[in-house]
């Protein structure tokens, strides 16, 4: 299946809606989504995730430097 997102994209409120993917394996966080694998619920920007928040797919720490790009236009 593949999913095609356009970023960055306003949110209900007018908000832009900034993506981040994992540069160690490519996943991509879309704060609409949340990551219910752990309890983020959606509309979570990434700024906002805990300090424990670790990528679903090769379990990085969000405190890892520049491993987590935000994706832009």
């Amino acid at each position: 299946m593949v999913t095609f997102i356009t970023f960055p994209r306003p949110d209900v409120w007018g908000i832009l809606v900034q993506c981040y993917q994992c540069l160690e394996c490519a996943y991509i966080y879309d704060p609409e989504k949340g990551d219910p694998t752990q309890g983020i619920p959606p509309g979570t920007p990434f700024e906002k995730l805990p300090k424990t928040w670790r990528c679903p797919e090769c379990k990085v720490s969000i405190l890892k430097k520049g491993v987590f790009k935000r994706l832009d236009d």
